[in-house]
């Protein structure tokens, strides 16, 4: 399902966890969610507001008036704006053996590379969580595994305010420089993205459906999404 229209960021996080949700039970089937939200912070679920000494700079946050977030997955704080494209892969257990968390980065990470490839940028997968083109991050992902499902999601800098965001992330020492797709493919757009990522797919062999979340997708993500208002998002000030 790709959802441009639906930028919030509060709502797309709580639609993150209600398509888990309804995969997991089987009220919907393996779905890929392409979405974007407004310019914002998204911290991972282990993580804490450090300052200039964590994962991202509290103060300036503050100051610029970006709102931080918290998502289900560990890992990390990304910085989302209009120019990030959001990739999500929920996929139903088939069995009790549970990929390990690597492998499910490896062949998710693979194939939006391969995707990217499409487009003719040089994109490859780099473990243990990243997709990167000529030494340059391009996207980072975290994963979720539920009873009955797993979800690997991941961002994907297209043509993100990169000033901004480094600025205000704090990546680990061993974190190679961000860069967007427009940095060697000036024209490229985010609907082109998406648009190679479904053919990619369509190649692998998947059948896919283009669609909006379900009527119970929705409601659970209402739900959700004032629990998280309640308790884990977090305003700078």
């Amino acid at each position: 399902m790709f959802t441009p229209e639906i930028r919030d960021p509060l709502f797309n996080l709580a639609m993150e966890r209600a398509v888990l949700d309804a995969v997991s039970r089987g009220k919907s089937g393996d779905t890929v969610r392409l979405w974007i939200n407004t310019r914002c912070l998204v911290m991972g679920s282990s993580g804490k507001r450090r300052g200039l000494y964590g994962w991202y700079d509290a103060d300036l946050a503050a100051k610029l008036g970006v709102k931080v977030y918290k998502r289900m997955t560990g890992g990390g704080v990304v910085y989302h704006d209009e120019g990030n494209l959001n990739w999500s892969f929920f996929i139903r257990k088939r069995s009790s053996t549970v990929p390990s968390v690597a492998a499910l980065f490896r062949e998710a990470g693979s194939i939006i590379a391969e995707s990217l490839r499409g487009l003719r940028l040089d994109a490859y997968f780099s473990p243990p969580n990243r997709i990167e083109c000529n030494g340059h991050k391009i996207s980072g992902m975290a994963a979720y595994i539920s009873r009955n499902a797993v979800l690997v999601h991941g961002t994907l800098l297209v043509s993100t305010n990169l000033d901004e965001l480094n600025r205000l992330c704090i990546p680990p020492p061993d974190s190679p420089p961000v860069a967007n797709i427009t940095d060697w493919l000036k024209d490229v757009t985010i609907s082109d993205v998406v648009e190679s990522i479904e053919k990619t797919l369509r190649r692998l062999g998947f059948v896919l459906r283009r669609s909006y979340p379900s009527p119970w997708e929705v409601e659970r993500a209402k739900a959700l999404a004032v629990d998280l208002y309640n308790s884990i998002v977090l305003y700078t000030m």
